[in-house]
């Protein structure tokens, strides 16, 4: 075995000459030595999917192009919390807090809806002036965000739809 073939190096570009001649390394050994120590070092370790914890999933929707009835009516943003969570098997804690305002900011005026559910939440901001929708939906309970996507498109009559799902 050659020595120091193992250990990582520290010294400066200075002392590579003296290194190689006093161990008998031609440099571009001594280099290979060193680049393969920095690669294993820098690569992460394999993380094992059954032992990472996953506390829940949130899904993330930015919907743009919807049709404006349906995002400025009470009763379909009502509707459609009430069948989004029926959809992906989620119990709802309570009534929903629905309410309009955002009069008075350049995104306008809009509803907000927050239904808080056993396992967490789900959030949805409506913005009028674009016809768009911002929507959270975490739950630590496993949930088809395909689904709830889809469902959500189709719902609203939504033209664009931008998505991200976090595990958290």
């Amino acid at each position: 075995m050659v020595a120091g073939a193992d250990c990582c190096f520290s010294f400066v570009i200075g002392d590579i000459d003296y290194f190689c001649r006093r161990f008998c390394f031609s440099p571009l050994y001594l280099y290979n030595i060193l680049i393969r120590n920095m690669e294993k070092k820098s690569k992460k370790p394999a993380v094992d999917k059954k032992k990472e914890k996953i506390f829940g999933k949130e899904l993330i929707l930015d919907i743009s192009d919807c049709s404006p009835r349906i995002i400025r009516s009470r009763k379909k943003i009502l509707e459609y919390s009430d069948k989004l969570c029926r959809l992906i098997k989620v119990k709802k804690y309570g009534r929903p807090v629905i309410a309009r305002f955002g009069g008075f900011t350049s995104m306008g005026e809009g509803y907000t809806l927050i239904q808080l559910i056993e396992t967490s939440s789900l959030v949805c901001h409506f913005v009028e002036i674009s016809n768009s929708i911002f929507i959270n939906i975490f739950s630590c309970r496993q949930f088809d965000d395909r689904k709830a996507e889809s469902f959500t498109k189709n719902f609203f009559n939504a033209k664009k739809i931008k998505r991200k799902v976090l595990k958290r």
